[in-house]
């Protein structure tokens, strides 16, 4: 028997809404993370700003795989990232993750581009940032 587990203790409820897009056919994750600060959710912003989203916030910058381009950033793999937990993540996104960003149409992944996907968007706590061309 599989227990869906609906409850998260990590995302707040905007990233928890996002990711759960991802998968419309499953029960809704409900956010048990409920601190503010200032700065949460799912945003995006221009390669031109990531240098001072990147002073101001300092997220963990997560990427495809090692040929993504990330502004001269360290980075994680997204896959790698599983299991992991941070306050903010700056993420470079693959051309199905930004049509998924635009339509929320989770249709264009292919094979597993899915759930390393919601693995990536799911690490934050506050904030899931993407960086759009």
């Amino acid at each position: 028997m599989l227990d869906d587990r609906v409850e998260s203790y990590r995302c707040n409820q905007a990233i928890c809404d996002f990711a759960d897009d991802l998968y419309p056919k499953l029960p809704r994750t409900i956010s048990k993370n409920t601190q503010i600060t200032g700065h949460d959710g799912i945003f995006d912003i221009k390669q031109s700003e990531v240098q001072d989203y990147v002073e101001k916030y300092s997220p963990v910058v997560l990427r495809w795989n090692k040929t993504a381009y990330t502004c001269d950033l360290d980075a994680l793999n997204m896959g790698a990232s599983k299991g992991s937990t941070f306050d903010r993540v700056l993420i470079f996104p693959t051309k199905p993750m930004i049509a998924y960003y635009d339509t929320r149409d989770g249709g264009q992944f292919k094979d597993k581009a899915k759930a390393i996907f919601y693995v990536a968007v799911t690490r934050a706590k506050y904030s899931t940032t993407f960086v759009m061309p």
